[in-house]
């Protein structure tokens, strides 16, 4: 290397360093808002409590009476008339049910409907919703002759049956007043309508207004307003926003439950958003399996930062067989130092343009190191210039979500690639100069988990309100990068043209077809088993990681100490021979995959930084293992080829 080349590297060398002190700085202050919330509000849905009650002949405030010191709220859906219908609120009939009883002319009022309320707070609450979500719609008191539902209150409606059964109907005061008198708060869970119009959102916001509510969310698979054009749909969920802050509360989005429209309103919350995690009732365990219930929402509340929990009772157990299991939820949680209720407002965090483009420089510092190993030349400039450029031009436009993205993706695909092919030794060493080399190797693939936790020290990553983009990219690209370093360059004595030649010249063997389709499969799986669409897991390895969590604290990527770390290192000990290749590249797993953990914005950085010691430690283990397999299996081979060969000289030497 020239005085000139040395000089380059020298200013990557310390651009990566200022970008590695950049990123510490924003990652702390993502470490520290996780550190300050601690608190997981344990809520029940109304519904439930509802079931319970009937079956068991009780009211519904006794039953929220017995379970409330284990829980900390209740999630309330806006009521529909069919669900005040099953708690006796109200009643709906049609216009020839209410004709048997009233006298109204069924040739003008044949299609409509009559809604029959006792207690008026009920009768005036969905009056007014129903006038002002649907105001094209006829909606009024009746008023008719004498009235044979005695003191009831009616209203008279144009609008069908199944509108009147969809449409949400507001909170009853009556049963807001029951809960909190029994301590807990409310999540209400708003129900959709077609047009999210001003008046509709004031109302809610008037029935809600005098209530300390843990969070506001939506009941529906689609937000109000969102299958209307888009600039429309834009001014409503800047309303909805505006009314849901108003309210004192933030927004609660649900873990894998997509509604349309959660994301767009979401990112004008400003980052007050909170995340629930439920289990859906087909998943519930029983009986004997009721821990794994216990297990996911611990998880779920420690590793991925869901601060509120939806619990479903138990199937076929009254309130005395739920109890148990509320406490065993309770106690999971005090275990992993988390506190029942007293939710706070998440607070915004962003990272400064600033800082954020000084990362980005680190990572087209590491981008141009890497070009230079794949002997770009020349070349190697225009791609990097090309970088800078897009940094300048996209900070110019304040489009700072494509450089996260574009330079997130570049940091984790830069460096483990970079670490591996640069610390790959090209001969034999001993174990403990190779796990000396695979620590070495594993903190320079992870200055690419440091800059992409920098880059993404944002909390609309964190609330997954978006999204790392590019995952199958970032566990494929580097080890084919890496396999292409090994085959073309790693022969100092062949020019990479010669070594393509000599390749394409030299005959198939079966053995190398059926290597070939063994390698294909493992990177086939492994590709299958990343991102949110993966392969499922079998109730065998659930249980194996459950088993990890509880012996570790927090378990270890398989891959990472199974596979990646163990043959990594032994293709440390063995160094670098072209038939080592397969191994090379199945070991580099680890290292792409310990990088792509940070990638979880979403898990806690004390988890994630937790996962990858375990996986390490415990990867050097297996790996130490597997290399003293291989020696005593060389030494038993070398032992039975030259007995063999003896053998084969005495045989000689008797026929002779």
């Amino acid at each position: 290397m020239n005085f000139k080349q040395k000089k380059s590297f020298t200013v990557a060398a310390v651009l990566i360093l200022i970008a590695i002190v950049v990123s510490f700085y924003c990652g702390a202050q993502r470490w520290q808002r996780e550190a300050d919330n601690k608190n997981v509000e344990v809520l029940v849905d109304l519904a439930n409590i509802s079931d319970v009650a009937a079956r068991e002949n009780k009211t519904v405030k006794q039953v929220i009476t017995e379970i409330a010191p284990y829980i900390s709220g209740v999630v309330y859906k806006e009521q529909t008339i069919a669900d005040m219908q099953s708690t006796g609120q109200g009643l709906l009939v049609s216009a020839q049910q209410f004709a048997l009883n009233q006298q109204i002319d069924l040739s003008q009022k044949n299609r409509y409907n009559y809604l029959i309320f006792y207690q008026k707070e009920d009768y005036e609450r969905v009056l007014k919703q129903l006038q002002t979500k649907m105001p094209e719609a006829y909606v009024a008191p009746y008023e008719g002759p004498d009235n044979y539902y005695g003191d009831a209150y009616i209203i008279e409606t144009s609008l069908s049956n199944n509108n009147l059964t969809s449409t949400g109907l507001g909170f009853s005061r009556t049963i807001l007043d029951g809960i909190y008198s029994c301590g807990l708060r409310v999540v209400p869970q708003i129900r959709s309508w077609p047009d999210g119009n001003q008046k509709a959102v004031d109302v809610l916001v008037e029935n809600l207004q005098d209530y300390d509510l843990i969070a506001v969310g939506f009941n529906d698979a689609a937000l109000p307003g969102v299958t209307l054009p888009v600039k429309e749909w834009s001014e409503i969920s800047k309303r909805l926003a505006t009314a849901i802050q108003s309210l004192g509360a933030p927004l609660v989005t649900v873990e894998f439950y997509k509604q349309s429209g959660i994301d767009t309103l979401g990112l004008k919350m400003d980052q007050q958003v909170v995340r629930m995690h439920p289990i859906p009732d087909k998943e519930i365990e029983t009986g004997a399996n009721v821990y794994k219930n216990v297990d996911r929402f611990q998880l779920a509340a420690s590793e991925r930062n869901l601060h509120v929990l939806l619990v479903r009772f138990l199937p076929d157990q009254g309130v005395a067989g739920n109890i148990p299991y509320l406490k065993s939820i309770d106690t999971a949680l005090q275990v992993k130092g988390l506190s029942l209720g007293g939710l706070q407002m998440p607070q915004p965090l962003h990272t400064q343009p600033v800082l954020l483009f000084i990362i980005c420089l680190g990572v087209l510092a590491g981008a141009w190191m890497l070009l230079k190993k794949l002997h770009f030349g020349r070349s190697t400039y225009f791609f990097i210039g090309l970088g800078f450029l897009a940094l300048v031009g996209l900070t110019g436009i304040g489009n700072y979500d494509m450089i996260r993205k574009l330079f997130a993706l570049g940091a984790v695909l830069v460096f483990p690639t970079l670490s591996v092919i640069t610390f790959m030794p090209r001969k034999k060493i001993t174990p403990l100069r190779a796990v000396l080399l695979l620590l070495i190797t594993t903190v320079f693939s992870l200055i690419g988990a440091v800059m992409m936790v920098g880059i993404l020290a944002d909390g609309n990553y964190m609330l997954t309100l978006k999204q790392f983009s590019g995952v199958k990219v970032a566990h494929l690209l580097p080890l084919v990068l890496i396999g292409l370093y090994f085959w073309l360059f790693a022969d100092r004595n062949k020019s990479s043209y010669q070594t393509l030649q000599d390749t394409m010249d030299r005959p198939v063997k079966v053995k190398y077809l059926i290597l070939c389709a063994v390698i294909v499969g493992v990177l086939g799986i492994y590709l299958m088993r990343t991102g949110n669409d993966s392969l499922s897991v079998s109730s065998l390895e659930r249980s194996f990681r459950s088993i990890m969590d509880q012996v570790l604290g927090v378990r270890p990527r398989t891959k990472e100490f199974l596979i990646g770390h163990p043959l990594l290192l032994l293709s440390f000990y063995l160094g670098y021979k072209e038939r080592h290749l397969p191994l090379i590249l199945i070991g580099s797993i680890g290292q792409v995959s310990l990088v792509n953990t940070f990638a979880h914005i979403h898990t806690p950085l004390m988890i994630s930084l937790l996962r990858t010691i375990n996986g390490l430690w415990l990867g050097i283990i297996l790996g130490l293992a597997l290399i003293a397999v291989v020696i005593v299996g060389v030494k038993l081979f070398k032992k039975y080829v030259a007995y063999d060969r003896r053998q084969q000289t005495r045989a000689f030497s008797d026929r002779e």
